[in-house]
Parts: structure tokens; C-alpha cells; sequence
């Protein structure tokens, strides 16, 4: 499962999001229009990919205002992430940084504090971390998930 985040008060949508909605020729971005998908905090809508990804489906969730997010939501997200990919029987995740790199905290502290949270998980057999710029380095120094 492929698990994106949006936030209900940033388009047009961006990042990992972003190019999901690319490949799949706007669909998320005309069912956030349609109020199908509002990017509140705590949403959580269940598609499929239609085989236009290499994940069967996709897990759209909502980080509510951006003004109001924070870390603790982040990992409470990918907390959230976790429990729904184990609770439709998945064994693999990929996940972006839910939002993490754009908030105002120290990316190496939270994005160390997320992989723990991720890598904490006992009822998945991987988690993927889809990240971008210098952050993959910060990712990458707390290694191997056990």
C-alpha cells in the first residue's frame, strides 16, 4: 500500500502527492474539487490505483491546516498508516515523510523520531521511505530498519 498526505489548505498538491496525481491524470486532484478527499486532519479515504502504480492501492490522509500541524501529528499519521495497511491484512508499506520536512523542527531529530515509530512496527514485513533532497542522508544515518 502507497500511503499519501495531504493537507487541507495547500493546493495545488504537492510533493509525493503531487506526482501520484500526475501519474494518475488528476484523479486526486479532482476528487479533492469534488470534496471527496478534503485533506481535514485525522481523513483517511481508501482507492485504488487502477494499475497505473505499482501498489494496488493507495491510502490518502489527511494532515488537517498546515498552520496547525505539528511532529506529534506526523507520527501519529504514520502511526495511523501502519494500523490501517496491518488491519486490511498488508505486509509492505511506502510511505512519504508525512509531512515532516515542512515544518519549522529539526528535521534530523522528527525524521529519526518517524523512522523509530515506522521501524517499531512488528506487523509489517517493510516499510519504504520515499523521500527527496538531503533528508534521504539524514534517513539514511539511522539505517537498516531490524
Amino acid at each position: 500500500m502507497l500511503a499519501l498526505t495531504l493537507f487541507s489548505d495547500e493546493r495545488p498538491l504537492r510533493g509525493l502527492i503531487g506526482l501520484v496525481d500526475w501519474r494518475m491524470c488528476g484523479a486526486i486532484s479532482r476528487w479533492v474539487r469534488s470534496g471527496f478527499v478534503s485533506g481535514d486532519w485525522g481523513e483517511r479515504v481508501l482507492v485504488p490505483s487502477n494499475g497505473r502504480l505499482n501498489f494496488p492501492r493507495l491510502l490518502l490522509m489527511g494532515l488537517g491546516a498546515r498552520e496547525a500541524y505539528r511532529a506529534d501529528r506526523a507520527r501519529a499519521a504514520a502511526q495511523a498508516a501502519v494500523a490501517v495497511t496491518a488491519g486490511l491484512n498488508g505486509r509492505a508499506l511506502a510511505v512519504g515523510l508525512f509531512g515532516l520536512q515542512k515544518l519549522p523542527s529539526p528535521f534530523k531529530r522528527t525524521g529519526v523520531e518517524l523512522c523509530a515509530e515506522l521501524a517499531a512496527s512488528q506487523v509489517l514485513d517493510a516499510v519504504t521511505i520515499i523521500a527527496a533532497d538531503e533528508r534521504v542522508e539524514v534517513l539514511r544515518d539511522y539505517g537498516e530498519f531490524a
